[in-house]
Formats: structure tokens, sequence, C-alpha cells
């Protein structure tokens, strides 16, 4: 079992269903509280006065393992034609079973129509992915992805959970490649980093002359640094998108405080990166650039941007590259 359920190469189907084989009562309906009655009677009541068009587009979404329909998405409107003693219901039909049916519900079941989600809604479809063991090891940023949320307010929930011992703390992610690192070694520098960064730069300079190596290791620091400060910027874009978008004080009171903490680490990662700029700008690269003072320079920026990356391994897991990198600070 793999911890996504990967997507079906087979087309969905729009086919007629028999109703009496859809099972909704197999926990697969993802909003807190289950279904909305006002919107069940809603539904209903345009049914039976001939005012639903049931060929709408998205159809309710069914995962069929060969027995019986798991309603992935559309529990309202199933529920609705239930009410209204109708037998068959025109859905999509997906190969897959109770988990796809599932992990559906909780990622893409209404993520662009029918009843507007909750703040609520969606911190239980992050919570109910976390609560399982396999969907847990994704990253912040994947089941940000999938349930249409930002990865910080994944990670807050990530970590409450974890006080409240609900979840296991595990250093453990799986990539979008399907395998499993751990992440606990990610913004860590040695004991000793000058030395062991040496001896690094020493072995690389046996095969390749000593300022062409420093200089590809500077080119590459900067970079990262850029790439760091780019993903704190996307961070403060999407509070800001989500905080224009809620309307009751409460929920807006959270996401100030969020955006302010989220401030605060910005400005960690600008002190931090002054001085790594200190540290790279006596750096000449060119045949006339001193090999040592050119070596020294970027091993302190290497250490800088180590430490950089060990604050936001602590305080923002998810704005950390988890693909395999070179790394630069060992």
């Amino acid at each position: 079992m793999t911890s996504v359920p990967s997507p079906s190469l087979a087309k969905p189907e729009a086919k007629i269903v028999n109703l009496a084989e859809v099972l909704l009562d197999r926990g697969t309906q993802s909003r807190l509280g289950g279904n909305d009655p006002t919107t069940v009677r809603r539904y209903a009541e345009d049914m039976t006065a001939g005012l639903w068009d049931f060929a709408r587009r998205p159809l309710p979404v069914l995962f069929f393992d060969g027995d019986c329909y798991y309603p992935g998405d559309g529990h309202h409107r199933i529920t609705a034609a239930r009410q209204c003693n109708l037998t068959e219901l025109l859905c999509e039909v997906r190969p897959g079973d109770q988990r796809e049916a599932l992990f559906y519900s909780n990622t893409e079941a209404n993520k662009f129509h029918g009843k507007q989600l909750t703040r609520k809604d969606k911190r239980n479809r992050v919570q109910n992915l976390l609560l399982d063991e396999e969907w847990a090891l994704m990253s912040d940023r994947e089941i940000a992805r999938h349930c249409g949320v930002s990865a910080p307010f994944v990670g807050n929930i990530r970590r409450e959970m974890i006080k409240e011992n609900q979840i296991v703390d595990s250093t453990k992610r799986k990539g979008k490649d399907g395998k499993v690192r751990d992440t606990a070694n990610i913004g860590k520098i040695s004991a000793d980093p000058p030395a062991a960064s040496s001896v690094s730069l020493a072995a690389h300079s046996a095969e390749i002359d000593g300022p062409v190596v420093e200089a590809t290791l500077y080119e590459a620091l900067l970079q990262e640094r850029d790439d760091l400060q780019n993903r704190l910027t996307d961070q403060q874009r999407l509070y800001r998108l989500e905080l224009a978008q809620v309307t009751e004080a409460s929920q807006a009171d959270e996401l100030r405080q969020a955006l302010a903490d989220d401030e605060a680490l910005m400005q960690q990662i600008y002190d931090g990166l002054g001085t790594i700029a200190g540290a790279l700008e006596p750096v000449v690269a060119g045949d006339d650039a001193e090999p040592e003072l050119l070596q020294v320079s970027v091993l302190q920026a290497a250490q800088g941007i180590g430490l950089m990356r060990r604050i936001l391994a602590a305080k923002a897991p998810n704005l950390i590259v988890e693909e395999e990198e070179e790394d630069w600070d060992e």
C-alpha cells in the first residue's frame, strides 16, 4: 500500500449507478460534523421540483472495488437523491476502494465547487491525513497541495497534534519520487565545519583546479540563499491571500498572529543573509583570486546557510527542500 493512492490510468466513467450499492456509512465524508442538513434539504427540494440538472459537472465521484461503490465526493447530492426516493443517479465512477475514496474526500472533494469548505473543515481534512500512518509521511507542502491550504497551516496542525500526543513526532518524509527519507539531519552542521569542509574541498581540488571548485561552490551557495529567501516570500504571500479571504474575526486574528510569527522568522533569516553577504563580499571569482581567501569565504557562507537551514528545520520545516541535495556545510 502506497502512502498516497496513485491515480488510476483507467479513464473515469460516467454511468448510472444504483444508489442502493453506494456505501455512505464508511467514513468517507471528510466534512467536520458530516452532511449539512440544510444543504441536503435544499438539494432535495430542487430535485423534487424538477429544477435539478442531474448531468451537471462535476458529477458525484464514486470509487468501485468490484462489489461496492464508495463516495469520494457528492455525499450531499447522493443523500438528497435518496431522500427523494430516487433509486439511480448519474455519477463519475473510478476504480478504487474505500481508502482511495477517503483520500479523495480529504483532498479533492469540494475544493473548487459545492458547499464551501470552512476553515474547520480544512483543518479536519489535514488532521485526517496526519492521523494516517502512511499519509503522514508526506511533507507539509505536499499535504497542503492536496488539501488546498498553505504549508504553514499544515505545519502548525502537525506540531499541535504532536504536542497533544495525537501523532508521533517523526522526521521521516516521503518525497514525490516515492522514497522515504529521514530529514533529521537537514540543516545541521558538523562539530568542526571548517575542518570537514576543508577536507571536502581538498578532495575536489585533487581532480579540479582549486579556484574552479570554490567558484562553483560560491555560485551554489548564492543560489541556495536566493531559494531560501524566495520560499519565505512565497510563504508570506500565502498567509496574506488566506487572510484576505476570511471573514470571521477569530479566524482573522489567528492568521494575523501567524503572519506576525512568520515576519519575525523572516527578520531572523534576513539577518542571516546579511552575514552571508558579508562573508562573500571579498570573494573575487577570477584567475587572480586568492585560493585561501576564497576558500575561507565560501566556508563561512556555507556555515551561515547551514544555520539558516537549521532555523527553518525547527520553525518552518515545510520550507526545507526534501529532495537529495549536495551537503555544502558538511
